[in-house]
């Protein structure tokens, strides 16, 4: 009796797992309505991003506070896959707290392709970790004009005044990614 109890107990926590894995992957690490606030607009529309294309946005961070790009900011780093990330990450933690503040800098992290579960149960709290924001964007269609300046595994690094592209940078390796900072 025990044994067939237990068969059963098995089951169900598999099925609410399983059931519930599905619902995080499938939201790709969002929060449901609370997303709608949140946005990337890049402009002209339908032309490529490159210079002289204005930027806005409305992003949340690891501990899911917005911030909004303010005109007072002059760089934008973003990262969209987990080399890229590490790469940042890298160059980042070998500065003070309140260095991409001190630098007008901000970087965001195309966090879209990760599965929710994996977001939740190990890249968030990874994130949470570093003293640092990181601007999340959770679906594909806000990334989509900024992956389009991405080399594969490698960052990108937007100069901008007033919300407008300046120069569009790569970098491969972390002393490129701090040299751009500067």
């Amino acid at each position: 009796m025990s044994f067939l109890y237990s068969k059963k107990v098995f089951l169900l926590l598999f099925i609410s797992f399983a059931s519930m894995s599905s619902t995080l992957a499938a939201s790709d690490g969002s929060t449901g309505a609370d997303d709608k606030k949140y946005f990337v607009d890049i402009r002209p529309a339908g032309k490529p991003l490159g210079p002289g294309s204005m930027i806005t946005f409305t992003l949340p961070d690891q501990f899911g506070r917005s911030h909004t790009l303010s005109t007072g900011i002059r760089i934008l780093i973003f990262a969209d896959s987990k080399r890229g990330a590490k790469l940042v990450e890298a160059a980042l933690t070998r500065h003070p707290k309140g260095f991409l503040e001190s630098h007008r800098a901000v970087y965001l992290a195309d966090i879209s392709a990760m599965p929710g579960l994996i977001f939740r149960l190990f890249a968030l709290p990874s994130m949470r970790k570093t003293p640092y924001p990181i601007l999340l964007l959770k679906n594909a269609k806000m990334g989509k004009r900024l992956a389009q300046t991405v080399v594969d595994g490698k960052v990108t690094v937007l100069t901008v005044n007033k919300r407008r592209v300046k120069k569009i940078e790569v970098a491969a390796d972390i002393s490129t990614v701090e040299k751009l900072l500067k």
